[in-house]
């Protein structure tokens, strides 16, 4: 596996740095998924979720998003954060770092839209992860939403958060690697890499949609006006984004039907996910 390291450039932004600066125990669990063994152990994730969220916090501050308008420096971003997720699949810390994935997978989207043809650009920049050869397709392409597929996700979930509540934990690893991920797999009657994928879309979603609804009205201003800074930023981005714009219009009325069973699912797995700020 190639390192990841960016272009040097005297200007980067500080955040891009930080990322290539993750503490070393970051870097090893990124050795450890590149040679293809099982995630770091439970034990050793509280630890990493504190780094990991105060890189992709300085990731995300108003000068690094600025650095995405322009494809002389937006390509290194992409790839910091590229690092970043790809230390987030390698901790397993999935859950703890739903939103926050989907985020930075929708910015790298964007930035390799834009700078596509820049001789910047370091790296081809992947949908989900890496791009190594041993992914295969399935691992890239979501299933289109049905009633089938939401049935699944809501059947997954509910493996999840049972495996949470009896083991103590704030995530399951749906590593390959894992028996975890086997069994919510089988429970949601879908192949691992697509109800990960499925995972993924639907949280960043329901994200959103909740945002967009804690967020509206004179009290959810008043509510976003008292934030810190770099929280209010980003709630303002998902704001100003339709959580529904990735599916088409019958998925959206699919997913709309469903709100009454995903919206309090959503937040039970979320508070057994969540770790205290």
């Amino acid at each position: 596996m190639k390192p990841l390291t960016t272009p040097h450039s005297p200007d980067r932004h500080p955040a891009i740095r930080a990322a290539a600066r993750l503490p070393v125990t970051v870097l090893l669990t990124l050795l450890v998924a590149c040679d293809g063994h099982a995630p770091v152990a439970p034990s050793s994730q509280s630890q990493l979720a504190e780094p990991l969220e105060t890189a992709y916090r300085q990731l995300s501050d108003p000068p690094a998003i600025a650095q995405e308008q322009s494809c002389d420096s937006a390509p290194a971003l992409g790839q910091a954060l590229e690092g970043w997720i790809a230390a987030v699949d390698a901790t397993g810390l999935h859950s703890r770092f739903a939103a926050e994935t989907a985020d930075a997978r929708r910015r790298m989207a964007t930035i390799h839209a834009r700078c596509a043809a820049s001789p910047a650009e370091p790296m081809p920049l992947s949908r989900n992860r890496l791009a190594t050869s041993s992914h295969t397709p399935d691992e890239e392409t979501r299933p289109a939403i049905t009633v089938a597929t939401l049935d699944a996700y809501v059947r997954g979930q509910e493996a999840e958060i049972a495996l949470m509540r009896a083991n103590g934990t704030h995530f399951v690893s749906l590593s390959k690697y894992g028996d975890e991920g086997r069994r919510v797999a089988a429970k949601a009657g879908l192949p691992l890499p697509a109800y990960r994928v499925l995972r993924t879309d639907m949280h960043r979603m329901l994200h959103e949609v909740m945002m967009h609804e804690r967020y509206a009205g004179p009290a959810g201003q008043a509510r976003l006006a008292g934030l810190e800074p770099h929280k209010r930023a980003y709630a303002v981005e998902v704001l100003a984004r339709d959580p529904y714009a990735s599916l088409s219009a019958v998925e959206r009325d699919q997913v709309q039907a469903q709100l009454p069973l995903l919206r309090p699912q959503y937040d039970a797995y979320v508070d057994l996910a969540a770790i205290a700020d």
